[in-house]
């Protein structure tokens, strides 16, 4: 499955939530500085959906804002992201 995702870097207080259209911001304490954002990005869906961070792929945008996520199929991996508040 893909997700699509706005990073928001140097946010004060992790944390993932709804965006437009089909998107998701994802807010993380790390600068994207030799891909700590993008780490810290991946470690936090990882613990938010519950699944090895192995598990998740960074498709596209590495050196963007806007990112696509290759994460497994789970059922209810919305209600997860939205709880992660």
């Amino acid at each position: 499955m893909l997700l699509l995702i706005r990073v928001k870097p140097g946010s004060k207080s992790p944390g993932i939530e709804e965006g437009p259209e089909n998107t998701w911001i994802v807010r993380v304490r790390e600068h994207p500085i030799e891909g700590k954002a993008n780490k810290a990005v991946l470690r936090l869906l990882a613990e938010t959906l519950d699944v090895a961070p192995s598990r998740l792929h960074l498709q596209s945008g590495e050196s963007a804002r806007t990112k696509r996520i290759v994460i497994p199929d789970l059922p209810d991996w919305r209600e997860r992201l939205k709880g992660s508040r």
